[in-house]
């Protein structure tokens, strides 16, 4: 098991995912939106820390989803829980990482040779999400913060919009790549079958 700086920081995301469900059911929300700001930040440079130092390695590549999926879906359940955030948002990006995840575990299954690479409007909605956590839990450490006259809760509830929005269209372009992928495989398959 081979430890670099790169999975060192997905390691460290997963041990703040405790650290922020802990402070965040104490009340201590001040430590949950610094938890949930720090683990996020790693979140946005131990990839392109792994690209630079050319550290991919198994290890990462297990654990920087898990560590993702861990850290969105704690924070978004406990801002559900709170009414910070409407319960349907947390079902959308349920499902959508279910159908992903489940997608690639068919097509692997079918024994396709399946190479995850998200698109790049799938990685603006990881950073929206992200977005969305911070200033969701910004509202939760200080309710009456104001960007000029507009209070915090409006850039949420904007944020979670576009947010939702964004995750429906990667969503649209994942079960269309996954139709490509078998459409091309039938053709293969068809073509084969003609020259025998």
């Amino acid at each position: 098991m081979q430890w670099h700086l790169a999975n060192i920081l997905t390691a460290g995301r997963l041990v703040m995912v405790p650290v922020f469900f802990a402070s965040f059911v104490a009340g201590f929300y001040p430590v949950s939106f610094i938890a949930f700001t720090a683990a996020s930040f790693t979140d946005l440079i131990d990839g392109a820390i792994a690209r630079f130092l050319k550290q991919h390695s198994q290890l990462g590549a297990f654990l920087d989803p898990l560590a993702d999926k861990l850290l969105m879906l704690t924070a978004f359940s406990c801002l559900v829980y709170k009414g910070v955030l409407p319960g349907w948002f947390l079902t959308l990006v349920i499902l959508r990482d279910v159908m992903i995840m489940g997608g690639i575990g068919a097509l692997k299954i079918l024994k396709f040779e399946v190479k995850y690479e998200p698109f790049r409007s799938s990685k603006i909605a990881t950073l929206l999400q992200i977005i969305l956590g911070i200033l969701a839990l910004g509202f939760m450490w200080s309710p009456a913060f104001q960007f000029g006259v507009y209070p915090l809760v409006d850039f949420v509830e904007g944020t979670m919009y576009v947010t939702a929005s964004l995750i429906v269209i990667t969503a649209l372009q994942y079960i269309q790549k996954g139709i490509t992928i078998l459409q091309t495989r039938y053709a293969v398959s068809q073509d084969r079958n003609k020259t025998i």
